[in-house]
């Protein structure tokens, strides 16, 4: 094809303008520390790849913050971010407000919208999007876990 751009950056170029097509520009970006994943214990004599499979074992067993050794309980965990995400509702309302996080935190505030007790209910995507309206008084789950625009 002539004059055709060769290589990676025509697949940059494409990824970039499917997801432009999936997901609008939001209005503003919303970032909180109550979002953030906290540290939890940990045995440093094991390489970093053993820990996450150890994690991932009890959160596949267990489905709670609270199962995983020194980490906050679910409860608390939820509360942290679901002020987080009512801070920037009302900071931002009525605009669409873009909030990364890491799979984990999604996953409960997932899960505190659809009242489901397991804080890690599902595997989420990594750069998924996953959408959620949220009003006065609920938030309601529009899409989950979205990659198309990964593609």
């Amino acid at each position: 094809m002539a004059g055709a751009r060769r290589g990676g950056r025509d697949r940059d170029d494409a990824r970039y303008a499917t997801a432009r097509s999936v997901v609008r520009e939001p209005d503003a970006t919303c970032v909180d520390d109550l979002l953030r994943e906290r540290a939890i214990a940990d045995d440093a004599s094991l390489p970093i790849g053993e820990r996450l499979a150890q994690l991932a074992l009890v959160a596949l067993r267990d489905g709670t913050w609270s199962a995983l050794p020194g980490a906050e309980s679910s409860s608390a965990f939820r509360t942290r971010a679901r002020e987080a995400l009512t801070r920037c509702a009302i900071a931002h309302a009525g605009e669409r407000i873009a909030i990364v996080s890491h799979a984990g935190t999604i996953n409960a505030m997932l899960a505190e919208v659809l009242g489901v007790a397991r804080d890690f209910f599902f595997p989420i995507a990594n750069a998924s999007i996953s959408r959620v309206r949220v009003g006065a008084d609920r938030c309601i789950l529009v899409s989950c876990n979205e990659t198309a625009h990964l593609t």
